[in-house]
């Protein structure tokens, strides 16, 4: 079965910014993980031994970061980012955002606005 245009990008999109954090010595835990609340799209061990949960969005437009996670995505992210948090007494909340000429930008602890 073929991917339509849109999940084509967005495994692209997760690919790059998989590379990115491998690039940064994080070690890929998960891919893609669902839970009853949201999908993550990365999970990853830090070099500082973190857990750390990454949601991968595009760049459009330069200036509008802080818009691709709406509220209710937040909310449901949340929700699934809790179900780690008695695994992990160290867990981080990553937003990676990939432009279209493949450059990564990160954003700490998204969830926490």
């Amino acid at each position: 079965m073929s991917l339509s245009p849109h999940m084509q990008l967005g495994k692209k999109l997760e690919d790059l910014a998989l590379k990115y954090y491998l690039s940064k010595n994080y070690t890929l835990k998960y891919q893609r993980y669902k839970t009853p609340f949201a999908e993550i799209d990365l999970i990853f061990i830090s070099p500082t031994n973190h857990l750390v949960l990454v949601e991968v969005k595009s760049q459009p437009r330069k200036g509008f970061e802080a818009f691709r996670v709406s509220q209710k995505q937040k909310n449901r992210l949340r929700r699934a980012h809790l179900s780690f948090t008695s695994h992990s007494a160290a867990v981080e909340s990553h937003l990676a955002i990939v432009s279209q000429d493949g450059r990564v930008e990160i954003y700490k602890d998204y969830l926490a606005y």
